[in-house]
């Protein structure tokens, strides 16, 4: 097993291990569900049922990554009791013709934190479980309480041989007063940046902490939230590595877009510029949150904005030479309210999927199959080469034709292969979803 030096608090460390330093020999939890038999070869798909306790909550993001060796990684929290949460790791090592059982990574007591200076809105913080892959190794990410519920730490943990065994866990922050809530993680060349916004000083600002270049990760503050109602503090933060190793980050604060940078391979930022003025869509508070992706040429940012109505999908592009950003929507032909888009590159295209709440007219999925109206939010997906303008027409990622479909994220195995997840959720269940697309003309063979 890996060992890391813990560099929390005193007291932080010891919780941490002490609650789940001992993860790998808890049970395992449920059982994948059995795969669709009647879908297209290539299109493997996967469903992990939650526990009945997730029925009236709303349900957490996973995350998924693929390792140098395809390995494909999937992590999700779950309310297994009212005031608990775990959270699961599945790997597959077939490309994604299968999946492990479900192991527990992680169980933490459910956090309450208030968002509003005076107290008046709760929000219940969440495991937001994230994961980065680097070569051999995966980086897993979440928030575990600590001190008797009394705050949270951000906590990491690696594995080189597939998930097989972790390093022992640390405690990302540096401080118990900051609270870490919604965090981002990527990891390039034995570098890992963590991101998320932070309370420490009573004002909420946007940090890092870049690990792997010394034994104690090191913390930065990227920006501070300005002291007023308008400034954003539930919207999830977005970090990118270039292939050069040059670190950005990406958040909302009020009615912007911004974009932070560091100096070439420094851990500190020399700039934080506007991306894009934006309208929040009220109701979709914490979805309207950018992404990011990266190659060596281009940087892709996306985010909702509500400026003309329903919450549209927006993607912005520069070259990372004058970061001169040019915006399109990237589903232009929709009505729909849309939310909660993740981009990624792989093999010179962006990718992107995204919620949107269902159409009243036929739609085709991934794969060309033709269905009638749906209700509830569904998966879109659409695709364009990264220096060009002009997506190809969205698609849904699935066939199912009841319930809602949230949270969507993505990855590549580096050759073709496009893997999807997301949640599931109907009256009587829930369920965290993970697919392997087929060969289409948006996202070319499948390998």
């Amino acid at each position: 097993m890996l060992r890391r030096t813990c560099i929390a608090a005193t007291i932080c460390s010891v919780l941490i291990v002490v609650g789940i330093g001992v993860w790998l020999r808890l049970p395992p939890g449920p059982a994948p569900l059995a795969s669709n038999a009647e879908q297209p070869t290539l299109m493997h798909k996967h469903a992990f049922e939650l526990a009945p306790a997730n029925l009236e909550h709303e349900l957490e993001s996973p995350d998924i990554a693929v390792d140098s060796l395809g390995r494909i990684y999937l992590v999700w929290a779950s309310r297994e009791k009212e005031a608990q949460k775990t959270m699961f790791l599945s790997v597959s090592s077939d490309g994604g013709e299968s999946f492990s059982e479900p192991r527990v990574v992680s169980r933490t007591a459910i956090h309450e934190t208030e968002l509003h200076a005076a107290g008046e809105s709760h929000h219940e913080m969440g495991m937001s479980p994230r994961l980065a892959a680097d070569g051999e190794k995966i980086t897993a990410a979440w928030i575990q309480s600590v001190a008797e519920n009394s705050t949270v730490c951000l906590v990491s943990i690696e594995s080189t041989d597939g998930g097989q065994s972790f390093s022992s866990p640390i405690s990302v922050n540096q401080s118990l007063k900051a609270h870490p809530n919604f965090t981002s993680l990527a990891a390039h060349a034995d570098r890992q940046v963590y991101c998320w916004l932070d309370l420490r000083d009573q004002q909420r600002q946007v940090f890092t902490a870049l690990a792997g270049e010394s034994a104690t990760p090191s913390e930065h503050p990227v920006f501070k939230t300005a002291p007023s109602d308008r400034a954003c503090k539930c919207c999830p933060t977005a970090v990118a590595f270039s292939p050069e190793g040059q670190l950005f980050v990406a958040f909302r604060e009020a009615d912007q877009i911004l974009l932070a940078r560091s100096k070439s391979r420094s851990s500190g930022f020399e700039s934080v510029i506007e991306v894009a003025k934006v309208v929040s869509p009220g109701h979709n508070c914490g979805h309207d949150c950018p992404s990011l992706a990266v190659d060596a040429e281009r940087i892709c940012i996306s985010w909702t904005d509500a400026s003309e109505g329903a919450p549209r999908v927006q993607c912005a592009t520069a070259k990372l030479a004058n970061l001169a950003f040019e915006s399109e929507a990237i589903n232009p032909r929709s009505g729909n309210a849309e939310s909660n888009c993740k981009l990624l590159i792989a093999g010179g295209v962006l990718h992107a999927v995204w919620e949107e709440a269902s159409p009243a007219e036929q739609f085709i999925t991934v794969g060309g199959h033709d269905h009638s109206e749906k209700a509830g939010h569904a998966i879109k997906y659409s695709t364009r080469k990264v220096g060009d303008r002009g997506f190809s027409p969205a698609v849904h990622v699935d066939d199912a034709t009841h319930g809602n479909q949230t949270h969507p994220v993505l990855a590549s195995n580096g050759k073709g292969g496009i893997f999807v997840a997301w949640n599931q959720a109907s009256d009587q269940e829930r369920a965290v979803v993970v697919k392997r697309l087929p060969q289409s003309p948006a996202n070319g063979p499948v390998q």
